[in-house]
């Protein structure tokens, strides 16, 4: 059985990131849809779905960027970020002027689930990379004995 690499660790922490950062947008669009529904009617309603569609779209690319990118090069999974990044922005700025001057959503309940869903994606990710085990060592990346690249553990005569 061969041994796990980095690669597949990282994997193991972006799933666990992906899974958790579902979970609170499932969380977050049931509690503000609730509340949105009780508080201001149907307006409400749509704004905790919409929230957390948002929240879903912006916090779940992430991860799922990261997973596919998980054996690229680490330029390449930067330049995917970067890229999925910029097109979530362009979304969510869309969205909104979009939404402006419709009178389906309540924009207080829009935003409230928007930037809960936004800070505890962070904080989810933040705590799956923390609590990830990365070895520091690729073992396929060092050297075999007798390579020239591995030190002799002799010290220069100069």
């Amino acid at each position: 059985m061969a041994e796990p690499t980095t690669a597949d660790a990282m994997r193991d922490v972006f799933r666990t990131a992906l899974r958790d950062v579902l979970l609170l947008t499932v969380a977050l669009t049931v509690i503000g849809t609730v509340l949105g529904a009780v508080l201001v009617g149907q307006r409400g309603l749509w704004g905790g779905i919409l929230g957390g569609v948002v929240v879903l779209l912006v916090g779940g690319t992430t991860p799922i960027t990261m997973l596919l990118t998980a054996r690229a090069s680490l330029t390449a999974a930067l330049a995917a970020v970067a890229g999925g990044w910029l097109v979530k922005t362009v979304i969510v700025l869309v969205a909104v002027v979009a939404l402006r001057g419709a009178d389906l959503v309540d924009p207080r309940v829009l935003t409230l689930v928007v930037v809960a869903g936004l800070l505890g994606s962070v904080a989810v990710d933040a705590r799956a990379v923390l609590s990830g085990r990365v070895p520091y060592i690729d073992t396929d990346a060092a050297p075999e004995p007798g390579d020239s690249r591995e030190p002799s553990g002799e010290a220069d005569s100069e």
